[in-house]
């Protein structure tokens, strides 16, 4: 009987040396939580009246568009007859604005100015969103700047950039690194748009 007691205490002596044999990591794979599957939630279902979510469109490139004056001075965007690349570049801000906005296709524009210009009529952006390099270099009014007809003025001496949107399409303009300069033949402090509704005394 005694034997029997010492042979199954050596028995359990022996197991219990394995069991503090064994990497703790065996031990840890039984004790482990099990993994749990995360799954995506449903989409809920649309229902007709209620507003879709809305996502914000990717951004458009814009296209860019030279101008540099040449030697023979200002010109009128009719007389104008560049291309808008950096080898041939437009000599107005006028034509470049009028190239623009005849562009139904695209909507962004960057204006690089290369030189000085002297500006002899409106650039006036229509429905677009341009930004303008100025790299430094000045705008100015020139002598016999033209005047514009307008609903709501009949004539009047518009500024070197007007921006407009008579389609409600939204437009923006932004100036960098430029300056504008009146030289001093036009003085305010308050500059408007008239509507046409307005009276002009």
């Amino acid at each position: 009987m005694k034997q029997r007691v010492r042979h199954l205490l050596s028995v359990l002596l022996v197991c219990a040396m394995v069991l503090s044999l064994l990497p703790i990591s065996v031990l840890a794979e039984e004790l482990e939580t099990p993994l749990t599957t995360v799954t995506e939630p449903a989409k809920t279902p649309e229902v007709e009246g209620e507003p879709k979510e809305e996502f914000e469109p990717e951004p458009q490139p814009a296209t860019i568009i030279y101008v540099k004056q040449g030697e023979n001075g200002p010109v009128l965007a009719k007389d104008d007859t560049g291309t808008g690349s950096n080898d041939n570049p437009y000599a107005s801000l006028a034509k470049a604005v009028e190239v623009i906005n005849s562009n139904k296709a695209e909507k962004n524009f960057i204006i690089d100015v290369q030189s000085d210009l002297t500006a002899i009529e409106c650039a006036r952006i229509t429905d677009k969103n341009v930004t303008i390099h100025g790299n430094g270099y000045t705008i100015t009014r020139g002598d016999e700047f033209k005047t514009i007809s307008d609903n709501g003025r009949s004539w009047y001496n518009p500024a070197i950039i007007e921006v407009t949107t008579p389609e409600e399409q939204g437009a923006s303009l932004t100036l960098e690194n430029i300056v504008l300069d009146d030289a001093k033949k036009y003085e305010g402090t308050v500059f408007a748009q008239a509507d046409k509704s307005d009276t002009i005394p």
